[in-house]
């Protein structure tokens, strides 16, 4: 057994999708899995990460964690070991912050859940998941959202009144596959590549780095293509077998 550890962003949200992803996979998992708040944007722990390079991600959280006066956290991460650490933050066009060059380091730094962490950037927050007008939604792949929009939470108002998707807590293990499968299908329609037909392509395939490389003249425009790279944590944590039961064999329709 192994304690394997997210950071995620916000307190809300990716906790809440982390809790279904828990709830429809995880169950007769043996690992322990801990999903933790940093409260601040990729920017901020850029800027973290930049003032002491060798300063180790879980150490930083920890450090933030009695800062806050959060002993309970403070105590897990200092008795525990995480042979695996996973982090899940939004690209923010909007923030003042935002910068690509900053976005495309912290892809490099973590790239590898087993050393530093491994990172998933939603775009352009993790609401993404809830793009959708029904599950399936055949009109997905089109979806752009204005950047300017964005300010002064315009994405997640949008969402609130967009999406058909409401209390996650009934989500089924279906519709989370369906929409494991449309985020799939959006990649490979952006980037016009193959990652939906076996594990083997996903893993040949897929890369945050390729991603945010074909946003860069979509953010040039002033746009952002919808796409939220953590709810395909699933398909990279379990084996081929996984892989072809669930999305590979997914019907499309509900």
């Amino acid at each position: 057994m192994k304690n394997i550890l997210f950071i995620v962003e916000g307190k809300n949200g990716e906790k809440q999708l982390f809790d279904v992803i828990q709830r429809l996979f995880l169950k007769k998992e043996t690992n322990d899995f801990y999903c933790v708040p940093y409260c601040t944007n990729i920017y901020t722990l850029y800027k973290e990460i930049k003032e002491d390079p060798d300063l180790e991600i879980v150490e930083l959280v920890r450090e933030k964690a009695l800062k806050d006066n959060n002993m309970e956290l403070y105590n897990i991460l200092s008795s525990k070991k995480f042979p695996e650490v996973y982090l899940v933050f939004d690209l923010d066009p909007q923030d003042k912050g935002f910068s690509i060059s900053k976005v495309q380091e912290m892809i490099q730094i973590f790239d590898d859940e087993t050393n530093h962490g491994k990172i998933y950037i939603n775009y352009p927050m993790f609401e993404s998941f809830k793009h959708f007008k029904s599950i399936p939604d055949s009109d997905f792949n089109s979806y752009e959202f204005l950047i300017s929009r964005c300010h002064k939470n315009g994405y997640k108002r949008y969402i609130d009144k967009y999406s058909c998707i409401g209390d996650l807590s009934k989500m089924n293990r279906k519709q989370y596959i369906i929409i494991m499968k449309q985020m799939m299908n959006k990649y490979e329609y952006l980037l016009n590549c193959d990652i939906s037909t076996s594990k083997e392509e996903y893993k040949m395939n897929f890369s945050q780095e390729k991603l945010l490389k074909y946003m860069k003249n979509k953010l040039r425009e002033g746009t952002v293509s919808i796409i939220n790279t953590f709810c395909l944590w699933p398909i990279e944590y379990f084996n081929d077998k996984f892989f072809r039961k669930t999305v590979g064999q997914a019907n499309m329709q509900i």
